[in-house]
């Protein structure tokens, strides 16, 4: 009977040593698992960053695509602007070389009605 309580004895100390290793894997199991879920959870969290990084850096390239765009049309203009100038500059030139013509041409009448003029004292 002593021999068999011993065994039993022994055999509940077998099972609670596997229990308790068991026990200890499971925690390791565990520990593990965790630590993995926070290295997941640290890896989202980096890739939610760099998605919202992309998506700001998206953003971004938009809005110097359309100032680019905004540039291109303001050079046209510019360009443009530069154009009439050079016209306006081209018939403020003829404008200026009529206005000496027509000066000549008052200084030519000036002239001819002085000498008119002076015929006329000389007739009468």
């Amino acid at each position: 009977e002593v021999m068999r309580l011993r065994l039993e004895q022994e055999g509940a100390a077998n099972r609670e040593r596997m229990a308790v290793a068991q026990l200890e894997a499971a925690r390791k199991r565990e520990a593990l698992m965790g630590g993995q879920a926070t290295e997941l959870e640290r890896v989202r969290g980096e890739r939610n960053a760099a998605e919202e990084q992309a998506r700001a850096l998206v953003e971004e390239v938009g809005r110097l695509k359309a100032r680019d765009v905004a540039a291109k049309h303001a050079e046209e203009r510019l360009s443009g602007a530069e154009g009439d100038l050079e016209r306006a500059r081209g018939e403020l030139g003829e404008l200026g070389r009529v206005r000496m013509e027509l000066a000549a041409a008052r200084a030519e009448a000036a002239e001819a009605a002085g000498l008119l003029s002076e015929r006329g004292r000389r007739a009468a």
